[in-house]
């Protein structure tokens, strides 16, 4: 028996962004974002959570009431995509090892806390390298994280033979070192983000020039027969500004970085209901 989905072409696609956007910072999901991803779904609409986060991370905060209305997962910003119905990998991208080396070359050469992970999906485990010879309070609160969840790679035995991203932690007014690393790495793609950890600081995430979230949404699309103008992106942070921009449709919610909400439309704030505003504006 063909899957439904097979049977009835899909009448949209909406890409989310998780942390600040579905989640707030102290953990909280709107049961009024899970009831309309429900209400969408029965709707024909494919529901994507495109996040940062690698598949670990995610599913160590994700709520099962949530992950239930999810179609597909994009994580570490579209270099992997997971299908949740029939549970597999649909595509995984990492680095070649003679990028690799470059990139790690460039970070540092630029004197910068960093962290080298390991291939996609399994790019949770990570080795740290510090450089700038600053406190790096968002640094110390990465590692010990990973410590505690046995991710961290700091041992010979441990050593990563590939690499599927890098992030460099910037410790004080450092926003504007991804423009230095593009510059640096044009065949790569330099991501500019908040982190997850405290909310405030800056990370530059770095991957195969294949990976952003724009170009993960536009594989899944092509994948499901659908335009970019007929998908709903909603965000919160600067990694999803290229989604929002291809999107058909692109929102933010309310608490986004003031140039953001002057670009795209403001909806409520994560925690007030903002996915279940622009799903049933655009999808009611």
């Amino acid at each position: 028996m063909r899957r439904e989905e097979e049977m009835t072409p899909p009448v949209g696609l909406v890409a989310l962004d998780f942390d600040g956007t579905l989640r707030s910072p102290d953990g909280r999901l709107g049961l009024d974002d899970i009831a309309a991803l429900r209400e969408a779904g029965a709707g024909g609409v494919v529901r994507a959570l495109v996040t940062g986060r690698s598949m670990a991370s995610l599913q160590s905060v994700i709520p099962e009431n949530l992950a239930a209305q999810l179609d597909y997962l994009l994580v570490a910003s579209g270099a992997a995509c997971w299908g949740a119905k029939d549970r597999v990998w649909l595509e995984v991208h990492n680095f070649e090892d003679e990028q690799a080396g470059r990139v790690e070359q460039v970070l540092s050469e630029a004197r910068l806390d960093f962290s080298r992970h390991g291939p996609v999906p399994d790019n949770h485990h990570f080795a740290i390298k510090r450089l700038s010879g600053l406190d790096n309070p968002d640094m110390d609160r990465m590692e010990a994280l990973a410590r505690k969840r046995a991710w961290l790679c700091d041992g010979p035995e441990k050593q990563l033979k590939r690499v599927g991203q890098f992030i460099a932690v910037l410790p004080i007014n450092g926003h504007e070192a991804h423009l230095d690393l593009r510059e640096c790495l044009p065949d790569c793609s330099v991501i500019r983000a908040t982190s997850p950890i405290d909310h405030a600081s800056t990370w530059v995430e770095i991957f195969p020039a294949q990976v952003s979230k724009a170009a993960a949404c536009a594989r899944l699309c092509a994948r499901l027969g659908l335009k970019s103008e007929q998908v709903v992106a909603v965000g919160n942070d600067h990694n999803d500004e290229d989604m929002l921009d291809w999107a058909g449709k692109g929102f933010v919610v309310a608490g986004a970085p003031a140039e953001l909400r002057a670009r795209f439309e403001i909806v409520a704030a994560c925690d007030a209901g903002g996915v279940a505003e622009a799903l049933r504006r655009c999808f009611p």
